[in-house]
């Protein structure tokens, strides 16, 4: 298993198959509008997206993500309006969470969910580190050239 199930053995993850609802995508769809306040969040099985901003008017990819990468974690767990739109690059196989399903995990496998927060608390460490990073480092190069 990878990314939000690499902590769970073939057998746990074919249990919460039984609860979550995989979805398929074509290449082009939207999965994820930028701005939508849409309350789920998705793990790939198959395939490729892009992340896109499309804030400064061009479309501009900031990632590709990839079997085993998910995507949507803020929105699960808050109403905020997205950061950006994720599109499908290739066709993909993807595992949709919603409220309603995460409830129903910790319900019926709550030490399976436990699995699933620590794997969702590690990667948005991993993200915050690496945006903690960038930012010091525009800081470090906007002091260098307003001097």
């Amino acid at each position: 298993m990878k990314g939000l199930f690499k902590y769970l053995k073939k057998k746990e993850y074919e249990k919460l198959l039984a609860v979550m609802k995989e979805i398929k995508a074509k290449p082009g769809k939207v999965i994820v509008e930028e701005g939508s306040t849409k309350r789920e969040m998705f793990y790939i099985i198959s395939g490729e997206a892009e992340v896109i901003s499309e804030k400064a008017g061009e479309p501009l990819v900031l990632a590709t993500l990839g079997e085993g990468s998910f995507f949507g974690e803020i929105g699960l767990f808050l109403r905020v309006p997205r950061t950006a739109t994720v599109r499908a690059k290739t066709e993909m196989k993807l595992l949709r969470i919603t409220p309603p399903i995460l409830r129903k995990i910790e319900q019926l496998f709550p030490e399976l969910a436990v699995k699933i927060y620590r794997a969702i608390m590690e990667e948005l460490t991993k993200r915050l580190a690496k945006t903690t990073m960038e930012v010091e480092t525009y800081h470090i190069l906007y002091s260098a050239v307003s001097d």
